[in-house]
């Protein structure tokens, strides 16, 4: 996980490196993925290979909320505080 937060280009194959840098762009930036990350990751992959790559950051980011949500409300159901209540 510590590598994912990182990004070092060295601990990963520049395509892999390329789409995950797309991806947290696309994620946190406020004016959108800037456009040398963008040309880079264009050139690496074909328009069908982007698109895997999008469905698959947006399959994981709407799990991410619904588990999230489960969390939360297991939590109040419960009347546990957030970590006793859904440990993870």
């Amino acid at each position: 996980m510590s590598d994912l937060r990182r990004l070092d280009p060295g601990d990963f194959d520049p395509r892999t490196h390329a789409a995950l840098i797309y991806v947290r762009s696309f994620l946190i930036e406020v004016e959108g993925v800037p456009s040398e990350v963008e040309e880079r990751f264009t050139a690496l992959y074909s328009p069908e290979e982007r698109q895997y790559v999008t469905a698959a950051m947006k399959g994981m980011f709407c799990v991410n909320l619904l588990v999230n949500t489960w969390r939360w409300i297991n939590a109040r159901i419960t009347g546990r505080p957030l970590q006793e209540a859904c440990p993870i």
